[in-house]
């Protein structure tokens, strides 16, 4: 089996659609681990920008150790959500009983699906080299030349590059 396939199977990756993906965090697992293992697996380029992944190394979200075994599925762009204010991207999300995942959680369902598909769970915008700018709890993500990194999006920006996240139901 490939390195990826190692990878897919270690990580139950599941991937449900072009924005749909699950994984299990294994217990005794850390977040940074699954990141750092995927960053290692995409040689042609930094899947993770270099700068967002030192910080992640030393993010107390990223870095603790799951004490039980969880199932994590992410839709990486919510339908319906572009282009609007986090609360009205909230609005979106509560309409359809849904609410947004950790920042950490998506960007590790970010990295599931990239070594899964080699695309981004985010969708690219429009015909440019950078993906939406999808929000979270905590913070949002985006895609570009960089690799996935953090990015600043004021809670008022409606921009059509602006997506929204969701945190579903594990399905078994």
């Amino acid at each position: 089996m490939s390195p990826e396939g190692l990878f897919i199977a270690k990580y139950n990756i599941e991937v449900y659609g072009p924005h749909e993906v699950s994984f299990v965090l294994p217990k005794g697992v850390s977040r940074i681990q699954i990141l750092k293992e995927a960053q290692g697996l995409v040689g042609e380029r930094d899947l993770i920008s270099p700068d967002d992944l030192t910080k992640w190394e030393k993010d107390l979200t990223f870095k603790t150790l799951a004490k039980t075994s969880q199932g994590i599925r992410i839709d990486g762009h919510v339908a319906g959500g572009d282009a609007r204010t986090r609360a009205e991207q909230e609005t979106v999300l509560k309409e359809k009983g849904l609410q947004m995942p950790r920042i950490q959680d998506l960007a590790t369902a970010f990295v599931a699906y990239y070594i899964a598909t080699r695309e981004p769970v985010f969708g690219f915008y429009k015909n440019v080299n950078y993906t939406f700018w999808v929000r979270a709890a905590g913070g949002a993500l985006l895609f570009d030349s960089n690799g996935l990194s953090g990015c600043v999006i004021g809670d008022n920006y409606d921009f059509d590059h602006v997506a929204v996240a969701a945190a579903l139901p594990r399905v078994r």
